[in-house]
C-alpha cells in the first residue's frame, strides 16, 4: 500500500456540520454583542479553534461567546449527520489494515459530546485534539504530534481534509494531504496532493 495510515479532519470531511457551525456562531454574536454577522463572512472559522475564530473576530469576554457558541452547537446536534459513504469507507480501509487516526481543532469535550455519539469513533486509534498541541491548525504540530503517538511515518501517512487549514498543517510536516471536495465550499487556491471528489475516491490513491 502506498498509505497505511490515513488520518482524517472532522468536520466538513466525515460529518457534515458547516451550517451548524456558522448559525450557531452568528447566533452567539447576535445574542451577546448584537453583532449580525453574514455566514459567508464566518466561513473562515471553519476548521480552526473557537478560540482563534474568535480572536480573528475580535471578541475577548472571558469564554461566554465560546461557551455559547458550544451549547448552540450542542442543541443542534441532533441534525449533524455523516457524510454519505464515509462509514463504508472506514469499514473497507480497517478491513485491508490500514490504521486510521482523526488531528480536528476540536476540543476532547466536542469530540465525545458530539463526534462520538455518531457511532464510528471506533475505528480511529490515534485522535488529536486541540488540548494536544500548543499551536494549531494551519501549523504542522497537530500532525508532528500525531505521527510522534502513533509511531506512524509520514511518507506513509495521509491526512484528509476540506480546508486550506487541514492541507497546511499537513504540508508542514511533509505528509500528503487530499481535499475532501464533498465538504469543502471553495477550493480554489488550496494546495494539495490530491484532490477527493467522494470518500471512495480514496482508494484510488492509496494503492501501490
Amino acid at each position: 500500500m502506498k498509505y497505511v495510515n490515513i488520518v482524517f479532519d472532522i468536520d466538513g470531511t466525515l460529518i457534515d456540520t458547516e451550517d451548524i457551525i456558522l448559525k450557531s456562531l452568528q447566533k452567539a454574536l447576535k445574542d451577546l454583542h448584537n453583532r449580525n454577522e453574514k455566514k459567508e463572512n464566518l466561513r473562515f472559522a471553519l476548521g480552526i479553534t473557537g478560540p482563534k475564530a474568535l480572536e480573528v473576530l475580535r471578541v475577548s469576554d472571558n469564554g461566554k461567546t465560546l461557551q455559547t457558541w458550544n451549547e448552540y452547537m450542542q442543541n443542534s446536534s441532533i441534525a449533524i449527520k455523516l457524510f454519505a459513504g464515509i462509514e463504508e469507507v472506514l469499514k473497507k480501509l480497517k478491513s485491508i489494515n490500514i490504521k486510521l487516526g482523526i488531528i480536528t481543532s476540536r476540543t476532547k469535550y466536542e469530540y465525545e459530546e458530539q463526534f462520538v455519539p455518531l457511532g464510528i469513533s471506533d475505528y480511529f486509534e490515534t485522535i488529536i485534539c486541540s488540548e494536544d498541541t500548543i499551536k494549531h491548525k494551519p501549523d504542522g504540530e497537530p500532525m508532528r504530534k500525531y505521527l510522534e503517538i502513533s509511531g506512524a511515518v509520514y511518507t506513509k501517512t495521509l491526512y484528509v481534509g476540506d480546508s486550506t487549514y487541514d492541507m497546511q498543517c499537513a504540508l508542514a510536516e511533509k505528509t500528503d494531504c487530499a481535499l475532501a471536495l464533498w465538504g469543502c465550499s471553495n477550493p480554489k487556491g488550496i494546495k494539495s496532493t490530491y484532490t477527493l471528489n467522494s470518500p471512495e475516491d480514496i482508494f484510488d490513491i492509496i494503492k501501490d
